[in-house]
């Protein structure tokens, strides 16, 4: 199924359309490609506007992350309960991320009262 094909669903998530240049969004931790994250941003964080912009996809997803799972249902999952992924969209997602967030992301987290998987600067 093609990404472009489910863009309405608003349960799913992109998964990795390739074995390689995977990337974590350090807010959620949605795992995606660069290239992913560059066209459609990140579907649980539409606020960080990453779509086109390459800046944004480099500082606010990291390539350094640990484990992965796939969640199928974010409402029910014990997982996604435990990775505070409750309110998510179903797709992949890392176990643990390194790296620091931005300020000014930080800044949109706190605005919309979303919490956050990476460190801070």
């Amino acid at each position: 199924m093609e990404q472009d094909d489910v863009a309405d669903d608003i349960n799913y998530a992109g998964v990795p359309d390739s074995l390689t240049e995977h990337r974590a969004c350090k807010r959620c931790g949605l795992i995606k490609t660069f290239t992913q994250f560059y066209d459609y941003g990140c579907e649980n964080c539409p606020f960080f506007e990453m779509e086109e912009d390459n800046q944004k996809v480099i500082a606010i997803t990291s390539s350094f992350f640990a484990g992965a799972h796939g969640i199928t249902d974010c409402s029910e999952s014990w997982m996604a309960k435990w990775m505070h992924l409750k309110e998510s969209k179903a797709g992949i997602y890392a176990s643990s991320i390194q790296g620091s967030l931005p300020q000014y992301a930080v800044d949109l987290c706190e605005q919309k009262g979303y919490k956050w998987r990476a460190k801070v600067d």
